[in-house]
């Protein structure tokens, strides 16, 4: 990047018109270091059943719906050229949903991930979403922040936005959406156990990165480019790590649930053997950041992972339903409600 400002756009989604000019004016406005918009899901169908489709025709309907004078231009020509109005090239459930990546709560203001404020502290836990986002490009290079290199380029944006929210102490969000995330390939990782522990890795190095940074000694695989040393007093290493320990779970258990069948297990009994100690010490201060059912689904996998995957099984699968099936049955109707009202 030679540009003040970089900005990630994977391969298979695609930007509002005014991505940029938003993400833009919110960073000069505050002057930050990194700015972030919300996003809609989207879904594109089945495939075009006329062999005669054209690139792009899947964002046809998505484009259509665009208020923007550039996008209804796009919208047009696209409509003009592939014939969307015969029925045959229309994708069959193609779909969007809105996607609050950051409370409103959190949006017009600058805040720093380390100010030991609740509310700003909270942004470790939401999605890492990098492609949602505008970087100064002087921050990232000063701090040495880099992706991790893993197979398919899987969960690359853990560690990355776990430095970057270490790290910046201007930090800006804004309510609008600013591109579609396409879902259609979301379980492309499920089926590959390198994958699957990809996001072990990335954990792995966020955890060096605080042990390095308290030790006010490490330096960068690349040896000629030092990272930038992160001084941490005694409450500051607590926080970040109580911070690395509730996302590290809630990761575990999200990649659990999403994992093929036959690997969810083996994955289960490492998470468990990665949990044993906190379980044992009694880590309070690893515990500030989790909810009462979080804690509960900790202690249960810790104690017997066969257990914790035949009751998950049992509860219907990994659906919201099924959920809330499993939390009915762990905390009765009391533990359900305090779910649903933190919800919210």
């Amino acid at each position: 990047a030679k540009g003040r400002w970089l900005a990630v756009l994977e391969s298979d989604d695609f930007a509002l018109p005014k991505m940029l000019e938003l993400l833009y004016n919110a960073a000069i406005k505050h002057q930050v270091q990194v700015v972030k918009g919300n996003c809609w899901f989207y879904w594109s169908g089945n495939k075009l059943k006329d062999a005669s489709e054209l690139k792009n025709a899947s964002d046809v309907k998505v484009f259509s719906e665009l208020k923007d004078a550039s996008g209804a231009k796009v919208a047009s020509e696209l409509k003009g050229a592939s014939g969307v109005k015969d029925k045959k090239t229309r994708r069959s459930r193609e779909r969007k949903k809105f996607v609050s990546l950051v409370p409103r709560k959190q949006t017009g203001y600058v805040l720093a991930p380390l100010s030991g404020k609740i509310k700003d502290t909270e942004i470790f836990f939401l999605p890492p979403s990098i492609w949602s986002g505008l970087y100064e490009v002087e921050f990232l290079r000063n701090n040495n922040i880099r992706f991790l290199e893993t197979p398919g380029a899987s969960y690359q944006d853990t560690s990355f936005n776990f430095k970057v929210w270490v790290l910046a102490s201007k930090v800006n969000f804004i309510s609008e959406a600013v591109l579609y995330y396409r879902q259609d390939n979301e379980s492309s990782s499920m089926n590959s156990k390198a994958k699957a522990d990809a996001v072990v890795t990335e954990f792995s190095e966020m955890k060096r990165f605080i042990q390095a940074s308290a030790n006010d000694a490490f330096q960068a695989q690349d040896k000629s480019k030092p990272e930038l040393t992160l001084t941490l007093d005694n409450e500051r290493l607590s926080l970040l790590l109580a911070v690395l320990r509730k996302m590290q779970f809630d990761t575990y258990l999200w990649n659990y649930e999403r994992l093929k069948s036959d690997l969810q297990l083996t994955f289960l009994k490492f998470f468990a053997k990665e949990f044993q100690e906190t379980c044992d010490m009694h880590a309070k201060e690893e515990l500030l950041f989790f909810e009462e059912w979080k804690a509960k689904d900790m202690q249960l996998i810790v104690a017997d992972p066969d257990n914790y995957h035949r009751l998950r099984s049992a509860a219907g699968q990994y659906s919201q339903k099924g959920k809330l099936v499993h939390y009915y049955r762990l905390g009765g109707l009391r533990l359900l409600l305090k779910i649903l009202r933190s919800k919210l």
